[in-house]
């Protein structure tokens, strides 16, 4: 391995480590940067891949709710682009360090149900992410992305007939809603008392509200639909619609997600939107974050970008607005 690659992977781990830790000391004490360390470890240490940031995205976020300004619920994700080594061993060893740390109940056993009928190693891509609310235990998620590309629309409804079966949901009225939808990432949730919730995206280019019209109240569709003129300064981007589904298959509230395409080299219209949005949300704390973070990063020479912006809108939600920015890195050298 030359000496550039060993260098790129080494500042690529310690831009993961000082994002985390400067997350977390944002959050307070109420998450524990010991456990979060050692699932961040057992996730991404011991890549055998020569250039670690050129074959794995790490993506990290947090939840933006209006008037309140202060980082909360802290996430990561990381996938298994090109992984050599095992990486549904890795999953398995990052849900155990939870229950060891807990004594929790997230369950391995379905977990490893999942990878023995749907391969990790399978042409679709594999991501792990952890998501950690204040004042609760994690939620730790599997997605199976990029489908629209490995797989075929009976493939994908087959996935989750089969992801259905395992964690006993109602899979047939989840495959009725949505056979006619391009699906492009199935993902599911694990709690850590063993249940599970299922997220089926729909792709679309273009948001086009009026198709969903009969899934939101007024007040929901209202709230979309003013939400996302707020933006429309970015145009390499599309959209996800994530259909989330309890265990006897019935609908929880949309949520909607706005991808920036991972192919821009000019960041400027998404730093645009996202900081003018900051503002019309009154959350100047998130603002001063995101410029120490882009500071970090740039220190260790990386980019950080915006891959995601996302929001749902919870009947009887009230004036408790809600929204989840979603960052990544890349090496300078590859923008």
């Amino acid at each position: 391995m030359g000496d550039s690659a060993i260098n790129r992977n080494r500042l690529f781990f310690l831009s993961i480590s000082n994002i985390i830790g400067y997350l977390l000391g944002e959050i307070g004490g109420s998450i524990n940067k010991k456990v979060v360390s050692a699932v961040k470890d057992s996730i991404i240490k011991h890549s055998n891949h020569r250039d670690v940031p050129a074959h794995f995205k790490f993506d990290f976020s947090f939840s933006l709710i209006k008037g309140y300004d202060h980082i909360s619920n802290f996430r990561f994700t990381y996938n298994n682009y090109n992984e050599k080594q095992s990486f549904d061993k890795k999953i398995i060893n990052a849900f155990n360090v939870l229950n060891y740390n807990y004594k929790t109940r997230y369950n391995t056993l379905k977990l490893k149900e999942i990878f023995n009928a749907i391969k990790v190693r399978d042409k679709h891509q594999t991501t792990f992410g952890m998501d950690w609310p204040i004042g609760s235990y994690p939620r730790l998620k599997i997605y199976l992305e990029e489908l629209l590309i490995s797989d075929s629309q009976k493939s994908r409804l087959n996935k989750i007939s089969t992801i259905s079966k395992i964690i006993n949901f109602n899979g047939e009225d989840i495959i009725t809603a949505l056979k006619d939808y391009l699906i492009s990432v199935i993902g599911i949730d694990f709690f850590c008392d063993s249940t599970y919730s299922i997220k089926i995206y729909n792709y679309s280019k273009h948001l086009s509200l009026g198709r969903y019209r009969d899934l939101l109240t007024w007040r929901q569709y209202a709230y979309f639909e003013n939400f996302f003129e707020k933006f429309t300064k970015e145009k390499s981007a599309f959209y996800q619609i994530a259909y989330r589904f309890d265990k006897g298959g019935h609908l929880i509230p949309l949520k909607i997600l706005k991808i920036y395409e991972n192919n821009i080299s000019d960041f400027s219209s998404s730093y645009k939107e996202i900081f003018n949005f900051l503002k019309c949300w009154n959350l100047r704390s998130h603002l001063n974050a995101i410029e120490d973070l882009i500071k970090i990063c740039d220190k260790n020479d990386f980019v950080m970008y915006p891959c995601i912006i996302s929001t749902d809108r919870k009947r009887n939600q009230g004036m408790n607005y809600k929204a989840d920015l979603h960052f990544s890195i890349k090496h300078k050298s590859y923008v």
